[in-house]
This record gives C-alpha cells, sequence and structure tokens, in this order.
C-alpha cells in the first residue's frame, strides 16, 4: 500500500469546497464566507494528515521516535542489562535496542540459548520435545501444544533461567530441571 503524501491546508480547503452543494447560499471559492468558515476546519485536518504521515515511521521501534518510549515499557527491561545504561544511550541506540529485541524475541534456536548461557559462565543443555500431533485424538491421548524444552541447569542459575524464560518462543513451554 502506498501512501500519499499529506495535504496542504489549501489542497483540504478545496477538497471541503468540491464537496459542498452548488449554488448562491454556499460559494465554493475560498474569499466567501463559507470558505472562511471551512479554513480553520482545513488547517485541522492537514494537520492530522501530516501526523498520520509522521506516524507511518513509528511501525516499527527502530524508527520510533514518539513511540519509542511505549515500545521500551512493553519489551519491559532487557533480560541481559542492555538497556541498564540507557541514560547514556542515544536515541538512535536506544531504537536499534528496541528494534532488536522486538524482532529476535522468539526466533532463536536451542543452540543459541546454549551460547548465551555459555557468555554468562553457565553449561546447560535444552532437550527439545516433538512437534504436536495433529489429527484424530481418542481417550486418554495427552495434549500438547507447540514445542517443549527441558532446559537442565546448575542449581542457583536463576539468572540465565531468567533470560531463557523470558526470551523462548511464544510457542514453546520451557521446562527447567536443576542439577
Amino acid at each position: 500500500m502506498v501512501m500519499q503524501p499529506p495535504r496542504t491546508q489549501a489542497q483540504v480547503l478545496q477538497g471541503l469546497l468540491e464537496l459542498t452543494p452548488k449554488g448562491w447560499a454556499l460559494p465554493s471559492y475560498g474569499a466567501s464566507v463559507w470558505g472562511q468558515f471551512l479554513t480553520p476546519i482545513a488547517a485541522e485536518f492537514a494537520l492530522i494528515e501530516t501526523t498520520a504521515a509522521a506516524m507511518v515511521a513509528e511501525i516499527a521501534p527502530g524508527s520510533a521516535v514518539y513511540t519509542l518510549p511505549d515500545y521500551q515499557r512493553v519489551l519491559g527491561p532487557d533480560p541481559y542489562g542492555r538497556d541498564a545504561t540507557s541514560l547514556g544511550l542515544t536515541t538512535a541506540q536506544l531504537q536499534a535496542l528496541a528494534q532488536l529485541r522486538w524482532t529476535e524475541t522468539g526466533n532463536m534456536a536451542p543452540s543459541d540459548y546454549i551460547a548465551l548461557a555459555a557468555s554468562m559462565g553457565v553449561t546447560i543443555t535444552i532437550t527439545q520435545g516433538r512437534a504436536s500431533i495433529s489429527g484424530v485424538l481418542r481417550c486418554g491421548h495427552r495434549l500438547s501444544f507447540g514445542f517443549t524444552w527441558i532446559v537442565s541447569l546448575p542449581t542457583g542459575s536463576t539468572t540465565v533461567a531468567a533470560a531463557i524464560a523470558g526470551e523462548a518462543p511464544s510457542h514453546t513451554n520451557v521446562v527447567f530441571q536443576y542439577h
């Protein structure tokens, strides 16, 4: 879908005048009383269109300016602490971090989480269950949706567990097994 550029106040006014019934009571030129009445309305419509065009960039956190704080609120604190120094980050860096978190959540494989844990000094294993079986279910069949990851990690590795739980794909059930 291609978005048209916003109209100017004069273009909106001309459009409004073209919509009015033809005749002497409502003359369709801007200098008339009717045209002067529609001028502030046209100004507001032009402002709305300009703002709407500017909001197109707000569709993704990587280009968001006005809604960047909303994206940060929805994403919450970064489980890896990358935003702990957000007061020192530029807007471009905050946008890049929010875009990274917005698009990468849930798109990592078990090997990525194993590498993440290793970077935190913890060795883990992840056993991935099989996908749900579709078809006819009979009495006694166990229902399973998505995947199940059994994450085996040392006792006390709560930071790693929190990172995995917070970033795992939404269709994955994460079960922690401490040893």
